[in-house]
């Protein structure tokens, strides 16, 4: 026989599956919920229930759902993982440092000529110009002649000229120079300059300078890790311990970390003699510091194509800026045919017939040179040196590097 239950037993039995039920599920919430079930149903059937079938109160118990992870950490736990996380940042900041913000404008820190070389390039200067007015003469005096004369009479020189011009072209005066680079790295840079970047510099210099039949040869390169020389800060035990070469020497000091706003500087050559010695500090502290990021691919946008060793380079081969002077009267670079430029350039202006151009001396003749190796535009506006310029190269070769 099955055994009957009351309504009263029913009752509490439904009760106490939805409050087991209700513990189960969790939480604050469902203990008071099961609590106050009970309560209602005890002060229903009070009468009815015996005190032994009374249930004794539910406990205050947090429950978590079961296959449910725990809730968010304490605020103290929060703060050490954000402090935690900082000092991640901080060590990944210090592994990779961040790229530098790119410079709007170029400053090359080369110094003024020294008096000897001042002088050289005036003297220079002046024979130029000599010979300029007296060419001007004799084409003032030929426009009076008829044309049969003017054959006759120039038939000579113009064949002279074009022979002069033919042995030019086919390389018989061309200057090689014998080359150095050398690489300093900090310790948290070393390995950010590869041998690639190192082959596109080289590049970018013989590239440079062909046309004007003007070449390089790069004897070797040197590799060093140094952070105190790799800021600039103080050449002198630098270029003495790591210069190769004689006075006609090209060395090039690529470093990772210059300081003092600058792309880089180059000694100007000066009077020295003919077997220097590392007293001199003409000698000691020849060649070009140039920053590593200016190197094809490196980081300092828009001057990374390489061209600023060409600018310090030119620098070495005797030339001044094209805005040297900062004026539009004065002889400027001595050069003849660079225009008068009172300012430097910033960027590329007129580029691909785009905005307007660039003459910041108007009442003078022709447009600022902003195309010119020697101003401060960006690398990709570079393009050439002028022939005057490439005679002036040579001859301050001549007198102060040839054979020393």
């Amino acid at each position: 026989m099955r055994p009957i239950i009351n309504s009263t037993s029913k009752m509490l039995s439904y009760i106490s599956l939805l409050m087991l039920l209700l513990l189960f599920i969790g939480g604050d919430g469902a203990s008071a919920s099961a609590n106050a079930i009970l309560a209602t149903s005890s002060s229903a059937e009070d009468k009815q229930v015996s005190p032994s079938s009374a249930l004794l109160p539910l406990p205050n118990i947090q429950h978590l759902p079961l296959g449910l992870p725990p809730g968010p950490p304490s605020l103290e736990k929060k703060s050490i993982s954000a402090r935690d996380a900082q000092e991640e940042d901080s060590k990944d900041k210090e592994e990779k440092p961040k790229e530098p913000k790119e410079k709007r404008q170029r400053f090359c820190d080369t110094q003024d000529p020294p008096e000897d070389t001042l002088a050289e390039i005036k003297k220079l200067h002046e024979k130029e110009e000599k010979e300029k007015k007296e060419k001007e003469k004799e084409k003032d005096k030929s426009g009076s002649l008829g044309l049969g004369s003017l054959v006759k009479r120039y038939s000579g020189s113009l064949a002279a000229l074009a022979k002069r011009q033919i042995t030019e072209t086919n390389g018989q005066r061309a200057l090689n120079v014998d080359t150095w680079f050398h690489l300093v790295t900090s310790q948290q840079r070393n390995g950010s300059i590869t041998p690639e970047m190192m082959d596109r510099q080289f590049a970018a210099l013989q590239g440079s300078f062909f046309r004007h039949r003007i070449t390089f040869r790069l004897l070797g390169r040197t590799n060093t890790i140094n952070d105190n020389w790799a800021t600039g800060t103080n050449d002198t035990f630098m270029k003495r311990s790591l210069r190769r070469g004689n006075y006609g020497t090209l060395n090039i000091y690529f470093l990772t970390s210059l300081q003092g706003g600058t792309l880089g500087r180059c000694n100007l050559p000066g009077s020295i003699s003919t077997s220097p010695t590392g007293s001199n500090p003409l000698f000691t502290q020849d060649g070009c510091i140039v920053s590593a990021d200016t190197m094809p691919g490196g980081r300092l946008r828009p001057f990374n194509e390489g061209q600023t060793a060409v600018h310090e380079t030119g620098h070495w081969l005797g030339l001044l800026h094209t805005f040297q002077g900062f004026s539009c009267s004065g002889p400027g670079d001595f050069i003849g045919d660079t225009p008068q430029q009172r300012t430097s350039t910033d960027g590329c202006p007129g580029a691909f017939g785009e905005g307007p151009v660039k003459d910041s001396c108007p009442n003078q003749a022709g447009l600022d040179a902003v195309h010119n190796f020697m101003d401060y535009s960006d690398d990709s506006c570079y393009q050439s040196f002028t022939l005057q310029q490439e005679i002036r190269m040579y001859s301050m070769w001549d007198t102060f590097r040839a054979g020393k």
